[in-house]
């Protein structure tokens, strides 16, 4: 019996690596977002922060796009979560808009820990922050009137601070 996400665990940051990236216009950022799927292996999680109409769901239309999907990719803002398979992956696309404690996210059924060949995508996830150590955020910005998107992406955890350390854009 695998386990599922759970609640309430504390973790403690001891790896982390912020990268700024300002002034991106929507297919710069697309391609930003290619690039860093480049950079996703099995196990990983993505969480997705930033406000409304900033594109993160064009980010990981993009990300799945580069990881194999071939499906449409659609926002679960209603179904809450999307399940995408790709070249041996299985990606976890969710959306916690609506979902504002931890215990709420529990009923989707995230495996936790990950699987071998599993891959979260989370749109506004903040509260998952806890539960997953090892993740790689991602910030999106709306800049000059919302003609361009700024991106933050803050890697967590040994994995993610080296993965980002070798990126270069």
């Amino acid at each position: 019996m695998r386990s599922r996400l759970k609640c309430g665990e504390r973790v403690w940051r001891l790896n982390t690596l912020r990268i700024d990236v300002p002034h991106q216009n929507f297919a710069d950022m697309q391609h930003l977002a290619e690039q860093i799927a480049d950079l996703v292996a099995p196990r990983a999680v993505v969480l997705l922060n930033g406000p409304l109409g900033a594109g993160k769901t064009t980010w990981v239309q993009a990300m799945c796009r580069r990881l194999g999907v071939r499906e449409s990719v659609t926002s679960p803002t209603f179904d809450l979560l999307h399940i995408y398979q790709a070249e041996g992956l299985t990606i976890y696309h969710v959306d916690g808009y609506r979902l504002t404690q931890c215990a709420e996210w529990e009923v989707l059924d995230l495996p936790n820990p990950l699987g071998v060949n599993t891959v979260i995508l989370a749109e506004w996830a903040e509260v998952l922050r806890p539960v997953y150590p090892e993740r790689l955020e991602v910030t999106l910005r709306l800049e000059n009137g919302g003609t361009s998107r700024g991106v933050m992406l803050w890697g967590v955890g040994p994995e993610w601070t080296e993965r980002l350390r070798g990126f270069t854009r």
